[in-house]
């Protein structure tokens, strides 16, 4: 699913409603994809481990309804996702203790403080890619 444009949140909701067993997606680039879509796939899939999201327009409230939802997450990919924050990034460090991979380039709205406390709550050592 990975850089189709037209892609969206209908999509995503069809898929998590066929596939509660998902455990990775790659939706980077569907810049059709809102909150919307990936909530969908949090609450319909909690054995997800990969999820990638770069350049996807969410929020903090999808990132905290994967953070609630996929609890084995272990890796991550929101860069490009412009209004993700800090808070958001530290519901998934916070819920989410197998998180071992975190790609944020160009998250403005993303500091070291948001970084540090992901840091500091994970299980493993987390690559942060930044």
């Amino acid at each position: 699913m990975a850089e189709c444009p037209k892609i969206g949140d209908a999509s995503l909701e069809a898929l998590a409603s066929g596939c509660s067993g998902l455990e990775q997606l790659a939706a980077s680039k569907a810049i059709r994809v809102t909150d919307r879509g990936v909530i969908a796939i949090a609450r319909a899939c909690p054995r997800l481990l990969v999820l990638g999201i770069s350049q996807c327009k969410i929020t903090d409230a999808a990132l905290k309804e994967v953070a609630q939802n996929c609890k084995a997450l272990e890796q991550l990919d929101v860069k490009g996702c412009a209004e993700v924050t800090d808070d958001g990034l530290i519901s998934v460090g916070s819920l989410c203790p197998m998180l071992q991979r975190l790609a944020v380039t160009w998250c403005k709205k993303v500091t070291n403080l948001g970084l540090e406390t992901v840091q500091a709550r994970a299980k493993f050592p987390i690559l942060i890619a930044n």
